[in-house]
């Protein structure tokens, strides 16, 4: 008796779907995910998991990148303009638009918030492999301005001693 036909003749307790063994088709994972479907539900389930503890931090790194947009921004100002000649800005761009609040204000958080509802609104309508991407970049943001908000605390102590 040849292996075809021991595969269809298998009674129907250890069959119950009635497949056949035989056809080339069926892989290992496939007869896995027939014979225990809770694997799929439990990979599915770890999958939507790992994208919403995902998305949650993104969402969270965004309201952070935000805080220390405008603590950066502050800072910035009261170094450069309020203690005149001491400190200078570094940054070319802002460095003509700090003597002006309401621009400078304006300009740094449009920027900084059209880049970060870009990175929200990628953020929700994206697979879980630019859901990493997108949780890169926020944390290279996050990165550029912890160190600019850390510069600014070390000002602030030389300030201090001055």
């Amino acid at each position: 008796m040849s292996s075809q036909n021991k595969a269809l003749s298998l009674p129907s307790h250890k069959n119950p779907l009635n497949i056949d063994y035989s056809k080339e088709e069926h892989t290992a994972s496939s007869l896995t995910k027939l014979k225990y479907p809770m694997l799929i539900f439990a990979n599915q389930y770890s999958k939507e998991s790992k994208y919403n503890t995902l998305l949650k931090r993104i969402m969270l790194k965004t309201k952070l990148i935000l805080f220390l947009n405008i603590t950066d921004l502050f800072c910035t100002w009261f170094f450069v303009v309020k203690k005149n000649n001491f400190f200078i800005e570094l940054n070319p761009f802002a460095s003509n638009l700090i003597h002006n609040l309401p621009l400078t204000i304006f300009i740094k958080l449009a920027v900084v918030i059209a880049v970060l509802l870009y990175l929200t609104i990628r953020a929700k309508n994206s697979s879980l492999k630019d859901l990493k991407r997108i949780n890169l970049t926020a944390n290279l943001i996050l990165i550029l301005y912890i160190t600019i908000n850390f510069i600014h605390l070390i000002n602030s102590i030389i300030l201090l001693f001055i």
